[in-house]
């Protein structure tokens, strides 16, 4: 009967809406309220760790593996978009399809170029040493974290530049195309 009559007194020191947790044999009853809580959230699970900002993840590659698995397609769009587009309309709106489906892929691959970037800067200002600027002036901290994430940022560089080249031919492609529809319309 005793355990009957402190059930309400123990709901109403957890604030009367949440019954706490069941407690084991032998385990003693709480004195406060600060000693219940403690109970209380710790028979909680634990949320799972996010990736702090030293790094992009537990299964995410080094940025060398991550760019040698992407190397191959990165230049296979770079070449597609190297050929000139042909004169006519119906051959440059096949070049456009032909490349605008790269353009998700790539759009992907940017936003992983600018991760391993913003990483790559943030360890490398971790290793710099402290303002003084008798011996480490701001213009020095800058070329040195530019020197440091040389390899991130020009990979960066080339797939935006692509992404962008991307967009604009198709954007180029789809004015001509719309031109050429007017010009006919047009002659008649």
């Amino acid at each position: 009967m005793t355990q009957d009559a402190s059930e309400p007194k123990r709901a109403k020191e957890a604030g009367g809406s949440v019954p706490p947790p069941p407690r084991a044999a032998g385990e003693p009853q709480e004195k406060t309220r600060v000693d219940l809580l403690k109970r209380y959230h710790k028979e909680e699970p634990k949320p799972p760790e996010l990736p702090t900002y030293d790094n992009l993840g537990p299964n995410v590659p080094p940025f060398e593996k991550w760019f040698g698995q992407n190397i191959d397609y990165i230049r296979e769009v770079q070449a597609q978009l190297q050929q000139p587009l042909d004169d006519s309309p119906a051959v440059a709106d096949a070049q456009a399809r032909e490349i605008e489906p790269h353009g998700a892929r790539m759009a992907s691959i940017l936003a992983w170029c600018d991760g391993y970037l913003d990483v790559a800067e943030h360890l490398a200002l971790k290793k710099m040493p402290g303002r003084d600027p008798r011996w480490f002036t701001d213009l020095d901290r800058q070329k040195t974290l530019a020197a440091a994430v040389v390899r991130e940022r020009r990979c960066r560089d080339v797939v935006k530049g692509l992404c962008e080249s991307i967009e604009r031919r198709v954007s180029y492609v789809q004015s001509q195309l719309r031109f050429a529809r007017l010009e006919s319309q047009a002659m008649q």
